[in-house]
């Protein structure tokens, strides 16, 4: 079964490695890559993207994660895709109001390919836990 992933990040090389990450993790994801919430939002909307799940940073420029998060959710149609926050923050605030938005997940980006790799496949296999316990 064929899995989408759309990761949204204002980082280039970010970006670059988790779609690199992805391809070792499994052949059988798509990755899509938007830039920032805006144009996530636009990818969603416009495009008929659909993915399965949304990797999503919080510190971005135009439409931060926050925004896109408000914003996402009450759109009826993408309201139900599940969205794993993937950010350099560890506040617990960020954490609390990811959660309030409707987030299932929330990553502190790893440094190493690795790690990452190990983190998508976490999400991939649905392992989370409720991110505030």
């Amino acid at each position: 079964m064929s899995v989408k992933v759309l990761i949204i990040d204002d980082d280039e090389d970010d970006r670059e490695l988790f779609s690199y990450a992805l391809s070792n993790v499994s052949s059988d994801v798509t990755c899509v890559e938007a830039v920032d919430g805006e144009d996530g939002l636009r990818l969603l909307r416009e495009n008929g993207c659909n993915p399965d799940y949304i990797f999503l940073d919080l510190n971005m420029p135009r439409v931060d994660g926050i925004l896109f998060l408000e914003k996402m959710r009450r759109d009826r149609r993408l309201s139900d895709i599940p969205v794993i926050i993937y950010t350099t923050s560890k506040f617990q605030n960020d954490k609390e109001k990811c959660v309030e938005l409707g987030a299932v997940h929330f990553i502190t980006k790893p440094t190493t390919i690795s790690e990452i790799e190990s983190a998508i496949s976490f999400v991939l296999e649905r392992k989370w836990e409720p991110i505030i316990h």
